[in-house]
């Protein structure tokens, strides 16, 4: 009898399987032995993705084989069904995600020995392996991508921003867009291109000058369209 209930007990918890859901244990261990933290902020009674994550990623026997040396793997679960949670993630738990300001789910991080946010991800497809891939990636090359790709994506953004607010601005709003934007498009794309990366985050420059050329493709669209409109 005290077996099963042992076992009840423990599928009670949502913690997945090579999972804690005790940060400040995980951050010990990772500082003792030179490790990283992969931390998942889950919904995993309610959240689709988060499921999808769990089943497609954290379940998959592909997985932890693959990160466990490197990282410590915790899970701050936030369920509408709080018996799923431990003793330790019922007082916890909402900290945690209130700490690190998570405002969507699932959305994971990798950490320092120290708690520190090395870089932030969410679900992705392909499966334990492709995601194991992705964590190694970012642990090795998200400082180098904050030098040299953050602040021009930042600038992207507020470009793309700025051109939906004039767009939206009244009437002629489209036709002030194209105007004033168009060229600002055409210059940021032969600035992403001039700039020199590490040959280890090529990939990530080649995303971003895409991602602006396809936003000067639309620019070029509405433009064609606005001049025929006006023939």
């Amino acid at each position: 009898m005290t077996g099963i209930l042992f076992g009840a007990l423990l599928l009670a918890v949502s913690t997945p399987a090579g999972f804690t859901d005790n940060l400040p244990a995980a951050l010990e261990k990772a500082k003792a032995e030179k490790k990283s933290v992969f931390m998942v902020c889950s919904g995993s009674d309610w959240c689709g993705w988060c499921r999808k994550l769990e089943a497609e990623v954290l379940s998959d026997p592909s997985f932890i084989p693959a990160v466990k040396d490197a990282f410590e793997l915790v899970y701050i679960d936030m369920p509408q069904d709080k018996s799923l949670l431990s003793d330790w993630g019922k007082a916890h738990n909402e900290a945690v995600c209130t700490e690190y300001k998570v405002q969507g789910f699932p959305t994971c991080y990798i950490l320092d020995a120290d708690g520190k946010v090395v870089s932030q991800l969410g679900y992705q497809n392909g499966g334990g392996a492709a995601y194991a891939k992705t964590l190694f990636y970012l642990k090795e090359n998200q400082a180098a991508i904050d030098e040299y790709i953050t602040p021009w994506q930042k600038k992207v953004r507020a470009l793309a921003m700025e051109m939906n607010k004039v767009f939206k601005s009244g009437k002629d709003g489209p036709k002030k867009m194209v105007r004033m934007y168009a060229p600002k498009v055409a210059a940021l794309v032969k600035e992403i291109e001039a700039i020199e990366v590490p040959e280890e985050i090529a990939d990530e420059k080649r995303m971003l000058v895409e991602y602006v050329k396809g936003l000067l493709e639309a620019v070029e669209s509405l433009k064609a369209s606005l001049d025929k409109k006006t023939k």
